[in-house]
């Protein structure tokens, strides 16, 4: 879904952008993130926000899993799901999901999935969150608009790890979310 420009800037809402397509963001922001976390910063966010971003209960079914901080989608990814380049990814899972796990699953070396997080889109629209009309967002800080889109990313590519397709976690997403379903 692309939205019409206001100026130099795209607007969108972020409930679209999250539970749109693999948690893709759509259209270009032509201002620049003014990004002041670390590559370092960002990995420690992420880490202290997977706990807030999964319930506790679903936290002991978590394995085999890695999550791996990236700066933007690959040439191959970007390929792989079809984006255009007005359009980008917050996050991506690679693996077997956890329901598609057979018995021998685990037997001999197993590599783990993958959920890579992509550390500028995810700045991009932490930004943009801080600029938005939304009562909820309104003097929201950077460093808490970031954590706010992490922890959103974790939760939808998580929902994947457990095997739900797009079409079910945006559904979930809504549910959550208190909106009316898809």
């Amino acid at each position: 879904m692309k939205v019409p420009s206001i100026g130099p800037f795209f607007t969108f809402r972020f409930c679209d952008l999250v539970s749109a397509g693999l948690c893709r963001r759509f259209s270009f922001f032509i201002f620049a993130t003014l990004s002041s976390m670390t590559r370092g910063e960002f990995e420690k966010l992420v880490e202290e926000e997977f706990p807030k971003a999964v319930p506790e209960k679903f936290h002991a079914l978590i394995q085999n899993l890695a999550f791996i901080v990236e700066d933007e989608p690959s040439k191959d990814v970007r390929a792989a799901e079809h984006l255009g380049e007005d359009e980008t990814l917050l996050g991506y899972y690679r693996g077997i999901p956890h329901t598609a796990r057979g018995d021998n699953y685990g037997v001999g070396p197993t590599l783990p999935d993958t959920i890579v997080l992509y550390r500028l889109p995810i700045e991009d629209e932490a930004e943009h969150l801080q600029h938005t009309d939304k009562l909820e967002y309104v003097g929201m800080s950077y460093e808490e608009a970031v954590r706010k889109v992490v922890r959103e990313t974790i939760w939808h590519e998580v929902a994947h790890f457990f095997g739900m397709d797009e079409h079910q976690v945006r559904r979930r997403e809504d549910e959550r979310d208190g909106n009316e379903t898809r």
